[in-house]
């Protein structure tokens, strides 16, 4: 069994009550208990735009280091820093941070946060235990066999006036490799093959599929289109029905060949 790292977070403010207030303001974790192997998910937006580890991306723990080689010594103290393996991440190779390892691998170090007045503070590393994920967290992932998560448990509205994302369920059975690895969490008296048919087809989504079709047609008539069409024009085939752009970029460059060499 891998040891389990305890610590707890640290609030410190300058109110006379002594009330924090990034208790209220910050979602963080009170204590965390997590060891290695452990899925985590992060807190935190940490380098978004280039590498795309941001707030609910999930990993696996590989370490958690402290200042003192022997660890915690039985206390709960903040570790320096968590070592964690995001395999969903886009870190080039020539810039990952830990040499040796692979570049999905990230150290996640202690942030202290304040609050809005700057009165309080919050210091932890921004991880916590991830057992499952909402919909929302997945963020575009896949359930099955060699992804962090294997299943998905599904609860399908049982009315239409249900408060829930339009085609938020076809979104969910999409998630998964194969409908073995789906599980729907509704007592069977509540599942009707009527409603389980009309999934994905509801108003909403037919005027997004009649929006992306015109968004088709339009493209069709797009500067770029047009642009495509005068080269594959210059194609020397005789037949106008067999030109092609591919042809029409080699009489370019053979034209430019020509020309210019």
């Amino acid at each position: 069994m891998e040891p389990i790292a305890k610590w707890r977070t640290q609030y410190s403010c300058n109110r006379r009550d002594g009330t924090n207030c990034c208790m209220k303001e910050k979602s963080y974790p009170a204590r965390v208990a997590i060891s290695r192997g452990d899925h985590v998910m992060l807190l935190k937006n940490f380098i978004v735009e280039e590498w795309k580890i941001l707030n609910g991306s999930v990993g696996i723990l590989l370490d958690t280091i402290y200042e003192d080689p022997l660890g915690p010594r039985g206390t709960e103290s903040l570790p320096l820093y968590c070592i964690v393996d995001f395999p969903y991440s886009n870190v080039p190779e020539n810039r990952k941070c830990i040499a040796g390892l692979p570049r999905m691998v990230i150290s996640i170090p202690v942030m202290t946060e304040f609050c809005e007045r700057g009165c309080c503070s919050v210091s932890t590393i921004p991880l916590r235990l991830c057992v499952a994920i909402t919909t929302y967290k997945s963020k575009g992932t896949t359930a099955g066999p060699g992804e962090m998560f294997e299943n998905i448990v599904i609860h399908l509205p049982l009315s239409s006036n249900s408060r829930t994302v339009t085609g938020q369920e076809l979104v969910q059975f999409s998630r998964a490799k194969d409908l073995k690895y789906i599980a729907v969490g509704n007592p069977t008296e509540e599942l009707v093959t009527e409603k389980l048919l009309k999934i994905g087809k509801n108003k909403e989504n037919e005027k997004r599929k009649i929006f992306l079709e015109s968004l088709k047609e339009r493209e069709r008539h797009s500067f770029q289109y047009l642009f495509e069409e005068k080269i594959a024009h210059l194609d020397t085939n005789e037949d106008h029905t067999l030109k092609t752009f591919e042809r029409g970029c080699q009489f370019l460059i053979q034209w430019y060949r020509n020309n210019f060499f």
